[in-house]
């Protein structure tokens, strides 16, 4: 399709029809990075307003696809309150007030807007947890890059979260947005999240009821992409992995990380006092954007190639799977090897995971020869004995076990109308 553009209407329309084949909801642009250290909204940079104007054209995109009679999604906005240096809540409250009368006034966007409790929603990202009368700069400063990019001492922010007036919630729900919850505890504040850096990530509750919940085909923590505790894609697992937590609670919302982001700090540049905390997309296999892109094209810091349709594959049937339409399909991902592996030894460790209806057991094949099975688990080890130099494909099947979807890498999935059996195609070469 060519490169991403904000401004071009054409590459938004393509979004947000792949919104609508996946069933999403409402989409969150992302406005949290626009009026770090701000007392007043009129303090706003230019960059700020080019943000403003590539939204109104996704807002008229949006508007034309229904008056073509789509079902497009609707919209809730992601102002920022704390992530880098805090804004003013004068200033966010302005910010507020702007939105209303420049959006939610505007004839052409009725209905557009995402409504939550009664009103239209806001979400708004707040990693200092300033909005909160019991947040504490000690809990932000757990994560060591929340602590360098908020840009104050944790007295000047306890001083500066005592200061500020509450948020005006007149025309909008509010709800806080934090990350890495596990660590700061800010989900107990009543805070989603960003993004969390475990397996498990923490739901947030209201009233007894869950909420909210962050899923995601890769995360870090506290040390960004290279530290200790960070899951790459691993083949799709990571993301079935951290959806069980959506099916296991079932929360009102459940926010996909995420869409659109290309590049991250160069090499020496990152966070903290060695500059090697880097939290934006390192790598292919550490990148943790769902959009389709090519499976060949250069990529970030010397990769080459990406995962195409995979991941919009995989979030379709993983919803399908939250609301009740996937019948009693299995999804299945192989974490290991990893696509393409080029592995020498003597055997090779294979993992896998599954969620939807169970498997009675594995078998693991290579150039479609069974070599082990009846395995229980989700790991085994493959013999490399006997196996050529050069191309085979491993394929990892769910006994006993079905699917609708094909989770194809190369082109967009419709659910089969009938079922075939849960496997995973893997290719990898011996040395």
């Amino acid at each position: 399709m060519g490169f991403y553009d904000s401004y071009n209407r054409d590459v938004t329309r393509q979004h947000v029809l792949w919104f609508m084949d996946l069933g999403v909801d409402f989409i969150l642009p992302d406005w949290s990075n626009h009026i770090w250290g701000c007392r007043h909204w009129d303090e706003r940079s230019d960059g700020v307003n080019a943000l403003l104007h590539a939204t109104q054209l996704a807002l008229e995109t949006l508007a034309d696809m229904r008056a073509e009679g789509l079902p497009v999604p609707q919209l809730a906005l992601m102002p920022g309150l704390s992530n880098g240096r805090p804004a003013t809540m004068e200033a966010l409250n302005e910010e507020l007030e702007w939105i209303y009368h420049n959006y939610l006034r505007n004839p052409r966007f009725e209905g557009l807007w995402q409504t939550f409790e009664g009103k239209p929603l806001v979400v708004i990202l707040d990693t200092g947890a300033v909005a909160h009368p019991q947040g504490s700069a000690e809990s932000a400063f757990r994560i060591p890059f929340f602590k360098q990019t908020l840009e104050m001492s944790a007295a000047e922010l306890d001083t500066f979260r005592a200061a500020q007036v509450p948020v005006d919630d007149t025309h909008f729900t509010v709800r806080w947005v934090s990350s890495q919850n596990q660590t700061t505890g800010h989900h107990k504040l009543g805070y989603w999240s960003w993004m969390d850096g475990v397996i498990d990530p923490p739901v947030t509750y209201k009233d007894g009821m869950a909420e909210a919940v962050t899923v995601t085909p890769t995360f870090f923590n506290a040390q960004g992409w290279t530290g200790a505790g960070a899951h790459g894609r691993r083949g799709g697992a990571t993301y079935l992995e951290t959806f069980k937590m959506a099916l296991a609670h079932r929360p009102k919302v459940v926010f996909l990380h995420q869409f659109n982001e290309y590049s991250g700090q160069p090499q020496g540049h990152g966070y903290g006092p060695d500059h090697n905390i880097y939290v934006d997309t390192y790598s292919v296999e550490l990148s943790d954007d769902l959009e389709p892109v090519s499976l060949t094209a250069p990529g970030f810091r010397g990769d080459r190639g990406g995962w195409s349709f995979y991941y919009l594959n995989l979030t379709r049937a993983l919803m399908d799977l939250y609301r009740g339409k996937a019948g009693d399909s299995t999804l299945l991902a192989v974490s290991g090897p990893a696509r393409g592996a080029v592995v020498s030894g003597v055997t090779l460790p294979v993992t896998w995971s599954i969620v939807g209806a169970p498997a009675s057991s594995f078998t693991l094949a290579v150039d479609s020869k069974a070599i082990r099975k009846h395995i229980a688990g989700t790991g085994a080890e493959l013999s490399l004995a006997g196996l050529a130099k050069g191309p085979h494909i491993l394929t990892v099947i769910a006994e006993g076990a079905q699917t609708r979807y094909p989770l194809s890498w190369i082109e967009l999935d419709d659910p089969l109308e009938a079922p075939v059996p849960a496997k995973v195609d893997v290719p990898f070469a011996v040395k």
